[in-house]
């Protein structure tokens, strides 16, 4: 029995577009396994902008704005969450969705033989693409960019933090030195 989108919504790594008995359907690949739901590729992003209240178009302005993308963009669930665009399929009809989406942080390689591309996920699945390597990579680097752009900068203030406790940590570690140097001795 397929598990609701509600419970596995944190631990979804691919959306996958498939076809199947009862029409467009959707592969949602998790961190434990995979399972289908009936809806396409474009309702299961409506519904899980909704279950994280996100408002996907103004969403997607900002995205091509700090990506300088217009086409297929990727989506965000949270700041680490990164979903990039991957053609998945061939299209059988005019209008027919052939991208799914990969989590670019659970993106391990690509690789393929000739003429095919695959990408190599953290848990060791493989999914056949229908681009080349040098798509794949392009949009994966896409997907880090954006990544790096939606993490918050540190301030200058935060880094004096770290470089004073960093300082006061080796004066420590300098006194036990000494301490059991002289322990030693």
């Amino acid at each position: 029995m397929p598990k609701q989108l509600e419970q596995v919504k944190n631990a979804i790594v691919v959306l996958r577009p498939t076809y199947s008995p009862w029409g467009d359907s959707t592969e949602l690949w998790t961190r434990e396994g995979m399972s289908v739901d009936r809806r396409s590729i474009r309702s299961i992003k409506k519904a899980l902008a909704r279950l994280y209240a996100i408002d996907l178009s103004a969403q997607g302005e900002q995205v091509a704005d700090l990506i300088e993308r217009q086409s297929v963009l990727p989506f965000y669930l949270q700041p680490e969450r990164i979903f990039i665009p991957l053609k998945m399929r061939t299209a059988r009809c005019p209008n027919d969705r052939c991208c799914g989406y990969v989590d670019v942080s659970y993106i391990e390689n690509i690789g393929g033989d000739k003429g095919t591309t695959r990408l190599l996920l953290k848990d060791g699945r493989t999914l056949d693409l229908f681009c080349t390597p040098g798509t794949a990579a392009q949009t994966i680097c896409m997907g880090q960019k954006l990544s790096s752009s939606l993490q918050p900068e540190r301030s200058t203030e935060d880094e004096d933090v770290i470089v004073k406790a960093a300082l006061l940590l080796l004066q420590r570690l300098k006194t036990l030195n000494d301490i059991l140097h002289n322990f030693a001795d």
